[in-house]
């Protein structure tokens, strides 16, 4: 991530202590890609896509329309990473917890393909080659967390898909969606879900006595003409391990932590890892 095009588009800006509205740092990101356009309203619009950056990526793309090539929005909530194409192919990247590019953690697997023209910032030009393109784009992974209201009443609320949607999210590869049953979606509305808009990854959370939802849904994910890959945690799943192996043999159980065996799937799922090499495919993630 070396500086080889000069200096970036402005002076390095000031980190911001505390986290802003992100107009703060959509705006001049916004500058950067389509100067002199008024996209201010895109910029105060985004506040409410915070949480959400699937939904902040659907957002710009919908405000910048043919002012930018493709968008990507990755990274954690508290080091959420925005990447706009400029039409000349080049790319504008901005760090939206305002903290200079060279502090962050990068994944092994972008050296060599970013190139920053000022890591000491955290807006800058950059060059991306599509092998980078393509790992921040794919694979679509979707957590689902099963629910009985009817055998637990009061949402429980634990860290559960949180927790490894944060896992996934820190690898910067491909994008996840999260559907909790304690949220208020339904068992139909996820099946269709998994029907209507299949994703690459399947992740389900499941506990004690919903071993009927379990059942459903995988049947659901297996009969698609083209089915997921599957990984399943939680306390049933490690109760239910041989019966749930032996009806689905294709399903990844999976035994302790969340987030360190998400990261393990999303790179088996990229060729980084072969099946049963370290981190194992039935390796912790209970959510």
């Amino acid at each position: 991530m070396s500086n080889t095009h000069g200096p970036g588009p402005q002076k390095p800006l000031p980190h911001r202590p505390t986290p802003g509205p992100l107009s703060d740092t959509l705006t001049p990101l916004l500058e950067a890609v389509a100067p002199g356009a008024d996209l201010r309203t895109a910029a105060v619009g985004a506040e409410a896509c915070r949480t959400r950056p699937n939904e902040l990526r659907r957002h710009l793309e919908a405000h910048l329309g043919d002012l930018s090539g493709r968008v990507r929005v990755t990274g954690t909530l508290d080091r959420r990473l925005v990447l706009i194409e400029r039409p000349e192919g080049r790319w504008a990247v901005a760090d939206l917890s305002g903290q200079a590019h060279d502090s962050r953690h990068w994944p092994d697997w972008l050296t060599g393909h970013i190139d920053l023209d000022d890591p000491q910032s955290w807006l800058s030009l950059a060059d991306l080659d599509e092998y980078a393109v393509e790992r921040l784009s794919r694979p679509r992974l979707l957590l689902a967390a099963l629910y009985h209201p009817e055998f637990f009443p009061l949402p429980r609320f634990p860290l559960g898909i949180s927790g490894v949607a944060r896992g996934s999210r820190s690898t910067l590869m491909g994008t996840t969606d999260l559907l909790d049953m304690q949220l208020g979606v339904d068992l139909p509305d996820l099946l269709k879900e998994i029907a209507d808009n299949t994703p690459n990854i399947l992740g389900i959370s499941a506990t004690f006595g919903q071993h009927d939802l379990m059942v459903e849904v995988l049947q659901a994910a297996y009969t698609l003409p083209e089915p997921p890959l599957v990984v399943a945690g939680g306390s049933l799943t490690a109760r239910n391990e041989k019966q749930l192996l032996e009806a689905y043999p294709k399903l990844l159980i999976a035994r302790g932590a969340g987030a360190p065996t998400i990261r393990g799937v999303l790179a088996h799922w990229h060729g980084d890892i072969t099946h049963g090499a370290p981190p194992p495919t039935r390796s912790p993630c209970t959510p």
